[in-house]
């Protein structure tokens, strides 16, 4: 399991038509987000500062957060951690009252994990991608849509650069859709669901760039949840929905190669097109999908 997200473009929609208001035309484009910025300012937001760390978090529901919330060592101290899921990095699950909170530290990944393990360019608390991804939830939750609900957020500056991490709350018993295929199959109707899932989080404007098998989310009762944003972004519908779609598929058919027994073939991804709304046999490269 993993949870993460990025935010970006502040637009509306009327009817289906997407437009984008007056001050988002105003905005300066976020090379990095890849769209405008914008943020989910209910009125419980919280913010307060101490020292050179920033924190976030939601009035209504939760106290005030300090350090050792963001502290797995501290939450272990207490007889509170249940569990710890791999990643980039690791996901500490800890009992907070009646939850149980999801602890992530903002790590790189890819070819600069090699010089810079966590550390990013300070450019602004704004920018920073824990206040990123705690607005992209909370912004994404308003909608009704299956996330994990923001918690709180830390930011901690040296200088040029800051360090961050993000608590939100667990989906309870779920299982990746990867470790789901690996043991079982999904019915047509399951995959159907998944197409018309990712359909409504396009229509809401979400480009998530990092779809694949293990970012979404099955849970006891059978219904799905997408996680892991960041870097995500609000953007007006574009190549990049598709781009995303294939993304997805390209994950599938990565574990499938790797597996000759992990459960999806071409009917399977067809169920999924069919409900977001795309031709049948779309995005499907590479080596065919194996029919069972």
């Amino acid at each position: 399991m993993r949870v993460s997200g990025q935010v970006a473009c502040n637009v509306r929609t009327t009817g289906s038509t997407w437009q984008q208001s007056p001050i988002a035309d105003n905005r300066k484009m976020h090379t990095e987000a890849g769209g405008c910025e914008t943020k989910a300012t209910p009125a419980s937001v919280s913010s307060h500062r101490v020292g050179a760390t920033q924190f976030l978090r939601d009035a209504s529901r939760h106290a005030d957060l300090t350090h050792h919330h963001f502290d797995p060592a501290w939450w272990r101290s207490q007889g509170a951690e249940v569990g710890v899921a791999s990643g980039r990095g690791q996901v500490y699950f800890v009992r907070a009252g009646q939850e149980v909170w999801a602890l992530r530290h903002y790590r790189r990944g890819g070819w600069m994990a090699r010089f810079v393990a966590d550390s990013y360019l300070w450019c602004g608390w704004e920018r920073t991608r824990p206040w990123r991804e705690w607005h992209v939830l909370k912004k994404l939750r308003a909608l009704g849509l299956p996330v994990p609900e923001p918690v709180g957020a830390r930011v901690i500056r040296h200088g040029a650069v800051y360090r961050g991490d993000l608590i939100t709350s667990r989906i309870e018993d779920t299982v990746t859709l990867a470790h789901t295929l690996q043991r079982r199959s999904l019915g047509l109707d399951d995959w159907g669901r998944i197409g018309f899932l990712l359909r409504r989080f396009q229509d809401a404007g979400l480009r998530h760039d990092d779809i694949n098998a293990s970012n979404i989310l099955l849970d006891a009762s059978g219904s799905f949840h997408l996680i892991d944003f960041d870097k995500a972004t609000f953007a007006a519908p574009g190549a990049w929905c598709r781009q995303n779609l294939a993304r997805f598929q390209r994950s599938l058919q990565k574990h499938l190669d790797r597996n000759s027994q992990f459960c999806f073939d071409a009917v399977a991804w067809d169920a999924v097109l069919e409900r977001y709304g795309a031709p049948s046999g779309e995005s499907l490269r590479g080596k065919a999908a194996r029919t069972r």
